[in-house]
């Protein structure tokens, strides 16, 4: 998000990320309907939301009167933007959350799209689909694009540090660590094929159910004999794309997905993948993945991992370079400038 601020900015077209200065998650919540006031105040015209998850999904708080209480203050989030005159724009990063944020998410998805002024979508599957399940309307489809990944390391040094011996694949799984992501199947996989290479798994943990399992899969990953990696902690931008950097292949063990920025961003590195068959992977060239049965998710993906590692030099290359050919003509710019012509619209 502090890239896509930035690159706005350096176009021109002033904008800032919303973070209030506010400790109390509760507090954050409360307060929600007073922001747009003061957005409009200081001369802002348009909101543009991204994850309704950030702002109002907090682990701390589960119960049925929270998430009762809290959808009422999106509502009243939603009125608020309305009376202030601000336009609302909203990405579509996926079409319900993955994890639930209200009581009734689908709902709550209709009052966002309903109060929307223009909503942004990357592929026509996606644009379809919110007309189906919302009745959609001034929906554009933008084609995605991430911001140049970087490191602050050499890739040697990386996986020292990472204890990766000289010639091991290094099978990376990268990002938030969530239920919908299957880092769990990751490392069941990882155990079941009996990989020779090293498993790494990075990212903020998760529910703590989640975390319970993969502690207990990490021991199991010992007793295996193997070599793996398990860092559940935020990851600076400098420690992801040093991690990225690394990586033989990226594994990305989704149980559901609408899009991913990480499948987009090893895309443009040229990194191989391992992917289900999920029908909203279908925009990835067959021919930069290794893609296996969603349905049979943990001896699929260890199907898949042994595929990996007997695969020539000649065939990793021929998907890397499937990824950065089907990649070429997208840029972190033109993505940009697209979202400008978006607000530009309702100016």
């Amino acid at each position: 998000m502090n890239s896509l601020v930035a690159t706005l900015t350096r176009f021109g077209f002033e904008s800032l990320k919303s973070s209030p200065k506010l400790r109390s998650a509760f507090l954050l919540i409360l307060f929600s309907p007073i922001y747009p006031f003061w957005y409009r105040l200081t001369g802002l015209k348009i909101i543009h939301i991204h994850w309704v998850a950030g702002q109002f999904a907090r682990m701390s708080f589960k119960s049925k009167f929270a998430r009762r209480l809290f959808y009422v203050w999106f509502r009243f989030f939603l009125l608020s933007i309305r009376l202030t005159g601000l336009k609302l724009v909203w990405t579509s990063h996926n079409f319900l959350p993955h994890e639930p944020v209200f009581l009734d998410d689908r709902k709550a998805r209709q009052n966002l799209v309903s109060a929307c002024d223009a909503i942004i979508c990357f592929d026509q599957h996606s644009k379809e689909k919110l007309i189906d399940m919302f009745s959609a309307e001034n929906v554009t489809i933008i084609s995605p694009a991430e911001p140049v990944v970087l490191s602050n390391q050499s890739v040697a040094d990386t996986r020292a540090a990472l204890g990766i011996k000289q010639g091991s694949l290094h099978f990376l799984a990268l990002g938030h660590v969530r239920e919908y992501k299957g880092p769990d199947i990751f490392l069941e996989a990882a155990i079941q094929a009996r990989i020779s290479g090293h498993a790494t798994v990075a990212g903020s943990p998760g529910e703590p159910e989640l975390m319970n399992k993969l502690a207990i899969l990490s021991d199991d990953l010992v007793k295996h004999e193997i070599a793996n990696s398990l860092k559940f902690s935020f990851l600076s931008d400098a420690e992801f794309g040093n991690l990225m950097f690394s990586a033989d292949f990226l594994v990305c063990p989704f149980r559901k997905i609408s899009n991913s920025g990480i499948v987009n961003n090893a895309m443009e590195l040229g990194i191989p993948l391992i992917l289900p068959d999920l029908e909203s992977l279908n925009w990835v060239p067959r021919s930069s993945a290794l893609w296996y049965d969603a349905n049979n998710e943990v001896s699929g993906l260890a199907d898949a991992l042994k595929i990996a590692e007997q695969l020539s030099s000649d065939e990793i290359l021929s998907m890397k370079v499937s990824s950065k050919n089907y990649m070429k003509d997208r840029s972190w710019d033109n993505y940009v400038s697209k979202y400008i012509e978006v607000y530009q619209g309702l100016l």
